[in-house]
């Protein structure tokens, strides 16, 4: 994705985050979505067994966007840690769910099951991350 493409408009605010600090904590609410401006991030799952490292996010990468547009959901799926110097960027959320309801009922609805398979999806990598070891 080009970021600088998303700044004028869907971008309010900015967040700098020093290496190891925690972005986004796995089971909480997040406090926004947010875009990776610069930097790295590792995602890292916790499992029955270790925490696992599943992704590692580079510039570009949308982080919270499951909650944006399918608030039922009931925690992040992961933690998103900094790796090295991180500087993200705050989505305007009114304008996003604006534009996300303007599009037809139908597609909001394959948009919502595209964002619960993932969120699902997530939810078991990490034990498969821990058993292919």
């Amino acid at each position: 994705m080009e970021i600088h493409k998303l700044l004028p408009i869907y971008v309010t605010d900015e967040k700098a985050f020093n290496d190891k600090d925690v972005i986004i904590r796995e089971g909480s609410r997040s406090d926004g979505a947010l875009v990776l401006l610069k930097g790295q991030a590792k995602v890292q799952k916790r499992t029955a067994h270790a925490t696992v490292t599943i992704d590692t996010l580079k510039p570009g990468a949308i982080l919270g966007e499951m909650f944006l547009l399918a608030p039922e959901l009931q925690g992040a799926t992961a933690t998103v840690i900094a790796d090295g110097a991180v500087r993200v960027g705050y989505l305007n959320e009114a304008l996003i769910r604006r534009e996300f309801s303007a599009l037809s009922p139908q597609l909001r609805e394959v948009i919502r099951a595209l964002i619960h398979r993932l969120y699902q999806a997530t939810e078991q990598v990490g034990e498969f991350a821990v058993k292919k070891e």
